[in-house]
């Protein structure tokens, strides 16, 4: 019986190493397929993938050289690929920034200069208002002066016809003989009645009877000549 058990195992044990070489055998063709595979994804440039590959083979043989290669290089160029991707997207972050910060500064002066034009707007149209209430008012007032500059011509006018229907008056009488001398004319000693009623003295009383009327008359036009330059003198000042 000892014969025949130690036969038993030794084909036993025969039969356990033959299926250890060929899991073995199996497990290389896996890592060299992983490899393989991880390779074609590096020069894809597919990182993961290859990364992926090298752990596959790693778990069949943790210390297998080439997957640790693979997977060390594959990180390597995955770790350079992210950081010209987080490069890029700052870039991208920054020019965002850039491009809104100078839309929202053109917003604010958009908005300033729309303000700004409103202002002016409003300030210009306050002075057209305050220049046109000017010339209203000024109009106005030409108006007026105009006005008070006819009253005084019209009452000017007036006074000189009246003044030269009084000259006129005084003029007629004259030339009628109806004149009227002041009331002490006659009460002079040359008038006097008992001075005597010779000839020399009746022509003496004639002689100062004309002479009393021109001297009555020269007052009268040389006041008639000052009322005239008077209004002259009025109508200049009320032109000027």
């Amino acid at each position: 019986m000892s014969k025949i058990g130690l036969a038993l195992v030794a084909v036993l044990g025969v039969g356990a190493y033959g299926l250890q070489q060929l899991g073995n055998k199996h497990d290389q063709q896996q890592i060299e397929q992983a490899i393989a595979a991880g390779k074609n994804c590096l020069g894809k440039k597919d990182y993961r993938c290859a990364i992926d590959n090298a752990d596959s083979a790693l778990q069949k043989d943790r210390n297998e050289p080439r997957a640790l290669s693979l997977k060390q290089q594959a990180q390597a160029d995955l770790a350079r690929l992210q950081k010209v991707e987080d490069d890029k997207q700052a870039r991208l972050q920054a020019e965002a920034s850039q491009k809104a910060a100078a839309e929202r500064a053109r917003q604010e002066q958009a908005r300033a200069q729309a303000a700004q034009d409103e202002l002016e707007a409003r300030r210009r149209s306050e002075e057209l208002d305050r220049q046109a209430q000017e010339l209203r008012e000024q109009r106005v007032e030409e108006q007026r002066r105009r006005e008070q500059l006819a009253q005084e011509q019209q009452a000017v006018r007036e006074q000189r016809q009246r003044a030269q229907e009084r000259a006129a008056q005084q003029q007629r009488a004259q030339n009628s003989g109806n004149y009227v001398a002041p009331p002490n004319a006659f009460n002079r000693p040359a008038f006097n009645a008992s001075s005597g009623s010779s000839t020399d003295d009746i022509i003496r009383q004639g002689q100062q009877m004309q002479q009393f009327q021109r001297q009555q008359q020269q007052p009268q036009r040389q006041n008639n000549q000052g009322q005239q330059q008077q209004n002259k003198d009025v109508i200049r000042s009320i032109i000027n």
